[in-house]
């Protein structure tokens, strides 16, 4: 696998990743729990820009991006 293949691949699981968990923790969030999720300090950058960003962007603009980086 080349190089540009792999961080490809890799900016892709972690993307998943991180909106997975933003997502779990917006379902959880009305749900009662007797122990608060650990969360630790990797992946800020991933959690604090990110996911928010993801979210407000359009459909459109992804899906372009998506194609320019040809995912």
């Amino acid at each position: 696998m080349s190089s540009v293949a792999h961080m490809k691949r890799r900016l892709r699981e972690r993307s998943e990743h991180y909106l997975m968990q933003a997502a779990m923790r917006d379902v959880g969030r009305d749900a009662p729990s007797t122990v608060e999720a650990y969360r630790g300090r990797d992946g800020l950058l991933w959690r604090w820009l990110f996911v928010p960003l993801y979210r407000r962007l359009p459909w459109a603009i992804k899906q372009r991006a998506m194609h320019a980086l040809r995912m």
